[in-house]
């Protein structure tokens, strides 16, 4: 025993024992850290025994803010859905011990909970999306999906089809019918003139190649469907042939596409899927159909729903200003270059001072507003924005949206107009960015073409079974 305690004998020996590692700590701290450091914070005055305080302090700080981030990243991110009180009833078949016994009537939303487990799993296991480790906010989901979303994902072959409209400009229908190479189980694989179609409408300045909308393309040729993707006016390398492109309201083009869709395959049950100002697009058409709608059901992802709100909300930030409303700006005015040669003729526009715009307001209060004849660019956005024609949607539409999406505030999520209409089931989660949702570590996969594949697949049974039925 040591004579320090042996003058105390009143002295316990594990706080001795204590004291002396938290000299040598503090020692070794002293010892470790360059003086100019020691100096710089005041750490020169204080004790080895001080300086070991201080280090136990730090470190537990620092190991509660791992704790924190690892459980901010790392805990399942459960699906949020908002719903009427009662959904719409869907007529399907019911089946006792294999053999159709009659037909029964479920819910909406019984039917989304039973089968689309990546929205509604009951045992809360699989209806969570764990983003990235680090893609941890909706900044980086956006930014990873505009510039490395194209590794690892899977080349889609389409054959196209031009059509045209009386004013002389076309749209492009991108085809892709399920292949052996898509579909794992080939028992499935069908290409009559009876097997479903998915349109695909995508987002702005976007087209057939976007990402997001090969691995939808993927996904419904796996699960046996055929897909067509719009390509609106000028997009997806298209010559433009008009003085006109497309913006949020103009729903025409969409409706003659999906005519001539009809037209081709008489037989074919429909349903829609829209991306970004796609989805704007979409909604507003659905919405416009009423009970005359000639699909199923609907999709919209990351839909800003509210034009004006959103570019109010966009331009608040410097962020939402200068990387978000610059990039979407300068994708406009690329889009006005290639097609120049047809747009020179449009009337009260000055090429000039269009191509030095900084802010996509600015080029659809120079440009769109003019060539769709409205008095002002807030005039534009509010008649565009499809929030107003959800009350109208009179099919099954889920509507899929993250909280951090940098481009589409929470606070215009369509959550009182969800609740009122039985045919609309909003589904938040609280990461993904805008058209982001990607999870994984090494190399990321996009996780939202799985619930939009359940809920296509889930909406075209019903039909399938309703048509055994009759």
């Amino acid at each position: 025993m040591s004579s320090s305690i042996l003058a105390n004998p009143t002295t316990p020996v594990s706080w001795s024992v204590t004291a002396a590692f938290s000299d040598r700590v503090g020692n070794y701290i002293l010892r470790t850290l360059p003086s100019q450091y020691l100096i710089k914070l005041h750490l020169t005055h204080l004790s080895p025994h001080e300086l070991f305080l201080i280090s136990v302090i730090v470190s537990a700080f620092a190991f509660l803010v791992v704790v924190s981030f690892a459980k901010y990243l790392l805990a399942p991110d459960r699906v949020r859905l908002l719903h009427a009180p009662s959904s719409v009833p869907i007529r399907r078949a019911a089946y006792s011990k294999g053999k159709k016994d009659a037909t029964e009537s479920v819910s909406l939303l019984a039917l989304l909970r039973e089968r689309v487990p990546s929205l509604a799993d009951p045992r809360g296991r699989l209806n969570a999306f764990r983003p990235t480790l680090w893609l941890f906010n909706g900044h980086l989901q956006t930014i990873y999906a505009a510039v490395f979303a194209e590794r690892g994902t899977r080349h889609i072959t389409y054959d196209r089809e031009l059509i045209y409209f009386p004013d002389g400009g076309n749209i492009a229908l991108d085809w892709h019918a399920p292949s052996r190479d898509d579909d794992p189980a080939p028992d499935r694989v069908t290409a009559d003139d009876a097997t479903p179609i998915v349109v695909i409408s995508h987002g702005l300045t976007g087209g057939s190649h976007e990402t997001y909308v090969r691995e939808l393309v993927h996904e419904c040729a796996t699960l046996g469907y055929r897909s067509v993707v719009v390509n609106f006016r000028g997009c997806a390398e298209t010559q433009l042939t008009s003085s006109q492109l497309y913006c949020g309201w103009w729903t025409k083009d969409l409706k003659a596409a999906v005519g001539v869709v009809k037209k081709k395959h008489p037989r074919a049950p429909l349903f829609a899927v829209g991306f970004s100002l796609g989805a704007n697009i979409l909604t507003k058409f659905v919405g416009e159909c009423g009970e005359d709608c000639p699909f199923l059901g609907a999709v919209s992802v990351s839909n800003p729903f509210d034009l004006l709100g959103g570019s109010r909300a966009l331009h608040r930030t410097w962020l939402g200003r200068n990387l978000y409303s610059r990039s979407m700006t300068q994708n406009l005015i690329r889009v006005y270059r290639r097609h120049s040669h047809s747009l020179l003729k449009v009337p009260l526009v000055d090429p000039a001072s269009l191509v030095n715009v900084r802010y996509i307001y600015e080029f659809d209060e120079a440009f769109t507003r003019v060539v769709f004849g409205f008095r002002t660019v807030h005039e534009y956005y509010r008649m565009a924005s499809s929030a107003q024609y959800l009350p109208e949607v009179k099919v099954p539409m889920l509507l899929i949206t993250a909280d951090d999406d940098p481009i589409v505030d929470p606070e215009l999520h369509p959550t009182f107009e969800t609740t009122s209409n039985p045919n609309l089931i909003l589904a938040t989660t609280r990461y993904g960015g805008h058209i982001g949702w990607y999870s994984g570590l090494i190399q990321p996969k996009r996780w939202i073409q799985k619930p939009i594949g359940e809920f296509i697949n889930a909406i075209f049974e019903v039909r399938t079974a309703q048509d055994k039925g009759q």
